[in-house]
Formats: structure tokens, sequence, C-alpha cells
């Protein structure tokens, strides 16, 4: 996910690109910031010696099928479409 708003982000036309990664009905939220060169959430480094799960299960916090899940992606689709709009 972080590879792709790194490819893309300086392509967008917004400030911020923003983007989502889900896990059935949980969603993690990502935005690429073209001004500061940067993309959130910050990567994390796995270990070169053993495998491990080095994605925090706390990113995907959000829960589409409960209602402040559905209100904050609904919010995050309002912010881009109207981002849109103004351009």
């Amino acid at each position: 996910m972080r590879k792709r708003l790194a490819d893309l982000t300086p392509l967008c036309p917004l400030s911020l690109l923003r983007g989502v990664s889900a896990f059935g009905t949980k969603i993690a939220y990502y935005t690429g910031d073209k001004a500061a060169r940067r993309i959130t959430p910050q990567m994390i480094t796995g270990s070169t010696e053993e495998m491990t799960d080095v994605a925090p299960s706390m990113w995907w916090d959000s829960d589409i099928l409960e209602v402040d899940g559905g209100t904050r992606l609904k919010r995050t689709l309002e912010q881009v479409l109207n981002e849109c709009l103004a351009l």
C-alpha cells in the first residue's frame, strides 16, 4: 500500500492522496501528503533474521459494518469528492 501511494502521490492533483486497506470489514487508512513528502502510517521495518508480522493490527481500527466505521469511510469519501470538485 505504501509503495502504491509513493508512486501515485506525486501524480495526484490533490494535496493528500487517501487510500484504504481492507481485511474483511476492517479498514486501515493511509495518506500520501504531497507537500510533506510523507506517507502515513509510517513504514515499519521487519527483522532480516526472522519472519515477523510487522503491521500492527490496530491500524485496521475501523469496521465498516459498525456505525462509527461506516461514518468514517463515508466522511473520507466526501472529503475526496469535495476536494475533487474544488479543483
